[in-house]
Order: C-alpha cells, then sequence, then structure tokens
C-alpha cells in the first residue's frame, strides 16, 4: 500500500490538537492510536536520540510496559526486532512504530497529535519530507484558563497568585515559536487552523482542512464513528459542559478584570497578530519596567528549559514522567483505545463504513 503523506497536528497544550485528530481518525484512512507518540519530544531526549544499540534496548525496555505500547495494538516482539535493526533516530522511531500500526490496521496514512512537535518542526520535517503541519490555534486568554487549572506552567515564587500569567507568557512564546518555523517552510506544508473556526464555522473549517490535506472529511462519517472528543468533549472545565457548553470566549466570564489587564499587557501583540481583539483599553496596556523584566525572564526560562531538554542529558530527567502506566487516563468503554482488542472495529473506521448505531463508545462491548 502506497503511504500518503503524514499529517502532524500541533499547538499549545489546551488548543484542540486532540479534538481535531479524533476528527481525522473518526473520517477513516486515517490509522488509530489514542496517544500521543512524544517522539520528537520526550523519547528522543530520553533515550539519546536511539542512535546508540543500548539506547533502543533501554527504550525498548521502559515503552513496550507502558500503556502507550497497549494503545499501538501491535506485537511486542516484531515491533523489538525492527526498532533494534532498523532505529537510528527519533524520524526513523517514528515511522517504524506508525507505518506498523497503519499496516495491521490497513490504513493508507498516519497522523501524530504531540502538542509540543509546534517546537520541532523544522527537525520533523528533515525527517518526513512530506509530511503536513496543522497548527491549532486558540485564543491565548482560553489557553492559559484551561492550563493554569491544571497547573502546568509553574510560576516563579513572586507570581504564585497571578498562575493565569506564566500560562499567558508560555501560549505566547510557543504559539510564536511555532508559527516562525512553520511559515518558514514556504512550500505548502503548514496550516494554521483557529479553534474558534472550528467551534463555529466548522463544516466550512473541514472543508478548508479537507482541500489542505487531499483527504475527505464528510461530518456525517465523522459524527457517526464518533471517536475520542467527537463524542466525549476532552475539558478541563468538565462541570460545565453539556447543554450550551461553550468553549470559546471563556475568558469572557471567568476572568477578573485584574487577571484580564495583566494578562493582556503580557500577550496582548500576540493576541492582537493572531486576530484576538483585546478588551483593556490602550491606555492600560503599557506594563511597568519590572512587568517587562518579569515576562522577558519567564520566556528565557522557556528557552532554556527546551534546551536543555533537547541538547543536554538533563533532557532524560525532564522528560522521566511522560510515559502512560498500563490503564491510565483512559475509558475501556472506547473500543478505539487499544486497537487489538476491537481490531473489526477499528479496520471499520479505517475503512470508513462504520454503520449507524455503532460508536466508538458502547458498554457492552467493555473489555
Amino acid at each position: 500500500m502506497q503511504r500518503k503523506p503524514p499529517v502532524f497536528i500541533v499547538g499549545s497544550p489546551r488548543s484542540g490538537t486532540t479534538w481535531l485528530y479524533h476528527v481525522l481518525l473518526s473520517s477513516g484512512g486515517f490509522a488509530i492510536y489514542r496517544t500521543e507518540p512524544k517522539i520528537f519530544t520526550y523519547l528522543a531526549p530520553m533515550f539519546g536520540g536511539f542512535r546508540a544499540g543500548a539506547q533502543r534496548e533501554r527504550f525498548l525496555q521502559r515503552w513496550l510496559g507502558t500503556e502507550d505500547f497497549l494503545r499501538s495494538g501491535l506485537e511486542a516482539e516484531p515491533l523489538r526486532r525492527k526498532i533494534l535493526n532498523e532505529c537510528a533516530s527519533a524520524g526513523d522511531c517514528q515511522r517504524l512504530l506508525m507505518d506498523a500500526v497503519a499496516d495491521a490496521q490497513g490504513a493508507p496514512r498516519w497522523s501524530d497529535c504531540t502538542p509540543d512537535n509546534l517546537l520541532h518542526i523544522a527537525e520533523i520535517k528533515r525527517s518526513f519530507p512530506d509530511a503536513l503541519f496543522i497548527h491549532m490555534i486558540r485564543d491565548g486568554r482560553d489557553v492559559a484558563l484551561s492550563m493554569a487549572k491544571q497547573a502546568w506552567i509553574r510560576p516563579f515564587p513572586w507570581d504564585r497568585r497571578r498562575n493565569l500569567l506564566p500560562a499567558a507568557l508560555y501560549w505566547a512564546w510557543v504559539v510564536g515559536r511555532g508559527c516562525q518555523a512553520g511559515r518558514r517552510l514556504g512550500d505548502g506544508s503548514y496550516l494554521e487552523v483557529h479553534y474558534r473556526d472550528l467551534v463555529q464555522q466548522y463544516e466550512p473549517t473541514l472543508a478548508r482542512i479537507a482541500a489542505f490535506l487531499s483527504h475527505g472529511l464528510d461530518p456525517s462519517r465523522i459524527q457517526r464513528a464518533g471517536i475520542g472528543s467527537v463524542s466525549r468533549p476532552n475539558t478541563s472545565f468538565a462541570a460545565k459542559a453539556g447543554s450550551g457548553f461553550q468553549p470559546v470566549d471563556r475568558w469572557k466570564s471567568s476572568c477578573s478584570n485584574n487577571d484580564l489587564t495583566l494578562m493582556e499587557r503580557a500577550i496582548g501583540r500576540r493576541l492582537t497578530e493572531l486576530g484576538y481583539p483585546l478588551i483593556t483599553p490602550p491606555s492600560q496596556l503599557r506594563g511597568s519596567v519590572w512587568d517587562g523584566a518579569n515576562w522577558r525572564l519567564y520566556r528565557l526560562n522557556f528557552a532554556l528549559r527546551f534546551w536543555l531538554k533537547t541538547r543536554t542529558p538533563l533532557g532524560r530527567w525532564l522528560s522521566a514522567t511522560t510515559m502512560l502506566e498500563p490503564g491510565a487516563a483512559g475509558d475501556l468503554e472506547d473500543k478505539t483505545l487499544r486497537p487489538a482488542l476491537h481490531l473489526d472495529f477499528v479496520r471499520s473506521c479505517v475503512a470508513g463504513e462504520v454503520l449507524s448505531g455503532d460508536s466508538a463508545f458502547d458498554v457492552a462491548g467493555r473489555p
């Protein structure tokens, strides 16, 4: 089977990358792997880029016992032989894993939804010259609310009462880096999609993505398969989900005026560059000298941690807790979570042949 170009969905955390990934999986034609491979972002730094046999052996000993492996649906020994004998880089590891998943499911292409690949676009493009990138962009104020709720970005000691600030600054930093790297490709392989457009103008935005990918995205087929967050929204505000739930512009009702002013001072330029209007009066947007120094210190911290993680042995320590233990963070009522247990259904999803009433979630099909 001739393999179609792989698709890398990238973006700041909490920007809708998982939702778009599940939309693609539900459309048919994509290999179903319900986790983030994290090859370039975590596993390669942790295991020395897989260049030496000992590094590959160490990777396999750890990874084959994780939920990440179980969700591949693959047999351990054939994959082990391939990794040991044919892998010498992050790109090799990604290709061997995802091609094996695609072959087992009869899929002509695969996708990856590791958000932090946003910082590795150039490296991925060198490994996969035909790769396509979709950059999901969400309003940084909504992203900051979600990331702060989950305490993903640690504030400096003097900002412990201002946890939205570091999350907002991280959004501005990582999205800026991603936009710069993607636009630099200049070969038509990079597309920016705004989360609000996918929510509010779903079918026209799907059509734009479909044209970019040269891949059909039939809304009715996607809804029938209903994989993952297509059926069950992945939100950090679960108590507010359901009827009338609105994931766009949540900041308007959830941010205090002080927090909003603080965020817009810090990331206002990036917000306006990306088409998100500010509500803070221009006269209040100028920060103090201390504010400017603090923002620069955060950006320096983000850049330094990224450099340490990708260029030094410290990357192994910084990446040490990113693999899922068996059974972690999963709903085993979902028939696509572990493909080996429901291979016929998974193959019907890949073939785009899911019948009405036969969705990914089925209590009776619980393993």
